[in-house]
């Protein structure tokens, strides 16, 4: 099987000069790196969810709607991370790390408000679909164009297995997909998945540059101007996902032997 190296460098964070910043500075901090370690988890269940080649039918499509679900938890992750800079750039916090932050920072921030201005696709799945189910007006409208919709009739289905984690109601989906169709205005839906996947790319790359940037401007102002790793661990990792996945249908048995 073919590796590759990742090269990790551990940097040890001192407790006492955490301590010693202003709350709501060591806040912004700490929330920003958090926020990033869940959109970058997200991020690789997404690709481990694509990168499953399907054996029938039906675990192709009830795979590929459990990719889509992923890619809507990662857009609303996205929108908190968003909604949490802003909230760092509006303080006195960020008023005083403006001028302390490099310009990658910088421009992250205003390319982060572009990729989510109002009419933006992120925006509108983030506030119709992600974390939350969306209205009966928006339900009521994606259902009246599914019904018209002769390519959609094969998945009006629900798919029940002996196990939860084995079913999916895909009819409730497929309601979801009409949604965002109709809020893009656009008839192909391959074009619509190939803008989203371009703009959560985007915005994931923006929040990780902007949280970075704070951390530098923070490190230099309470730690000191180096960074300077306790360890360099290089870790062998199989090239690409090499067969690792994440498929729709799960072996639920190893789980309840493992409980007996």
């Amino acid at each position: 099987m073919p590796t590759t190296t990742v090269k990790v460098f551990h940097i040890g964070m001192p407790k006492e000069k955490l301590q010693a910043m202003p709350s709501e500075e060591r806040g912004y901090l700490l929330s920003l790196g958090y926020a990033v370690n869940q959109v970058q988890l997200l991020q690789k269940l997404v690709v481990l969810s694509l990168a499953h080649e399907p054996t029938s039918p039906t675990e192709q499509r009830l795979g590929a709607a459990q990719s889509q679900m992923i890619i809507r938890f990662l857009v609303g992750m996205l929108h908190e991370a968003r909604d949490l800079i802003r909230s760092v750039e509006a303080s006195p916090v960020g008023r005083d790390y403006t001028t302390r932050m490099d310009q990658g920072g910088r421009d992250a921030f205003t390319n982060l408000e572009n990729v989510f201005a109002e009419s933006s696709l992120l925006t509108l799945i983030r506030n119709n679909f992600s974390f939350h189910p969306p209205n009966n007006k928006v339900l009521n409208k994606a259902f009246a164009d599914a019904a018209d919709d002769p390519a959609s009739d094969e998945l009006w289905s629900l798919y029940f297995s002996q196990h939860g984690f084995n079913s999916l109601f895909l009819v409730s989906d497929l309601m979801v997909i009409h949604g965002i169709k109709r809020f893009t205005k656009k008839q192909d839906m391959q074009e619509v998945q190939r803008v989203l996947m371009k703009n959560v790319v985007d915005a994931a790359n923006n929040v990780f540059e902007y949280t970075m940037s704070f951390f530098a401007a923070a490190w230099i102002k309470h730690f000191g101007i180096t960074f300077e790793a306790k360890e360099v661990v290089e870790v062998v990792i199989p090239s690409g996902v090499c067969g690792i996945s994440i498929p729709f249908f799960v072996d639920m048995t190893v789980t309840e032997r493992s409980r007996s």
